[in-house]
């Protein structure tokens, strides 16, 4: 609380004081009340009576006073000034002028007098304003949020969902600009984010309004088809966050591919070994279970799986075999009347044939 005495001296008879204090009204009202009192007493070791009237100034604001009074060597009250309301200026610092002038009359202090001082009030502590909070950039799992303010802060932290002030660790482009980032999210998720700052100079904390962010989903199979052995596959995929995506065929517990894949429709083929692979898995069937697995950045976390059937129609390969100077596709071939024909081993078991491999 500001305050403190003013001294007077009066035709070299007298002394007047002036006790003032001040009480803040806080940053919102960005005012204080100021108040005065007023006394009076002789120094020259005489006693008279009379009447001292004039007024009291705080900061271009007046009261008048008043006091008959017999005046010797105590001090004596004239007047006060209670709860003036003074309003700082826009950086919370105030001076102002605080004076009175006086007028007697049977005093033998014929005459009137003035004076005053400039006096400086405490400062309001003032709060920064946030100039910019918005979405800097997010990814499956994480999100980093842009703030300035319009005046320099030397703390930065950030609530999500409404949870406890965790400090930001930002990066600085200024002391009252910079963006920080929260990792460890979930993949396709809505946060809300609030980010406050303290002001350098008053220490005061400011929070910024709310902002709502979602994550980038994981990328995902959008499309994959059935298909016959031999024949190349398409497999679209959605990747909204631009993630590594790793796509991953098996059979059962058998792999036989995996590669990585770009947003939209991928076209993939089998080599020769990978097919050898897929065709051992059809043993007495025509159809198989193929698995595709699509990994977002290697976590096995984030995993979207999908099933197609695999046919064998007949015309496949595991092998190459030139015939007559052309290269034809299967496990074994036989020529019958000139033509050259694919054959199947077929076994025995039990009384029940089964195709071999």
């Amino acid at each position: 609380m500001a305050g403190g005495t003013i001294y007077f001296d009066v035709a070299g008879k007298a002394q007047v004081k002036i006790d003032w204090w001040s009480t803040s009204n806080g940053s919102s009202a960005n005012s204080s009340n100021v108040n005065c009192a007023m006394y009076m007493r002789r120094y020259d070791g005489y006693t008279t009576t009379g009447t001292f009237s004039g007024t009291l100034e705080i900061g271009g604001n007046f009261v008048s006073v008043s006091k008959h009074e017999t005046w010797n060597g105590d001090w004596k009250w004239i007047g006060s000034y209670n709860n003036c309301t003074i309003y700082h200026d826009s950086n919370g610092t105030k001076s102002i002028w605080i004076g009175a002038s006086i007028s007697n009359t049977g005093t033998s202090l014929a005459g009137t007098w003035s004076g005053g001082q400039w006096c400086t009030l405490d400062t309001i502590p003032r709060y920064l304003a946030f100039t910019g909070h918005s979405t800097r950039a997010r990814t499956i799992n994480s999100i980093s949020i842009n703030w300035s303010t319009d005046s320099a802060r030397d703390w930065t932290q950030y609530s999500l969902n409404g949870g406890a002030w965790t400090d930001a660790y930002d990066t600085l482009s200024g002391t009252n600009s910079g963006y920080y980032t929260i990792s460890n999210l979930n993949p396709n998720t809505t946060y809300t984010v609030k980010t406050r700052c303290r002001r350098t100079d008053s220490g005061l904390w400011t929070e910024s309004s709310t902002l709502t962010v979602t994550t980038y989903d994981i990328a995902k199979i959008s499309s994959a088809s059935n298909f016959n052995l031999g024949d190349s596959v398409n497999v679209g995929i959605t990747n909204p966050g631009s993630v590594t995506a790793t796509l991953e065929i098996k059979v059962n517990d058998t792999k036989i591919k995996e590669q990585n894949l770009s947003t939209g429709t991928n076209t993939i083929t089998f080599t020769d070994t990978e097919l050898d692979n897929m065709y051992k898995q059809f043993k007495n069937t025509n159809t198989i279970t193929v698995s595709y697995t699509l990994t977002s950045n290697n976590n096995s976390n984030w995993k979207n799986s999908k099933t197609v059937t695999c046919t064998l129609t007949g015309n496949q390969k595991t092998i190459k075999i030139n015939m007559q100077n052309e290269w034809k596709r299967g496990k074994i071939w036989k020529n019958e009347n000139g033509t050259w024909k694919r054959a199947v081993i077929w076994i025995n078991v039990q009384d029940t044939w089964k195709r071999g491999i």
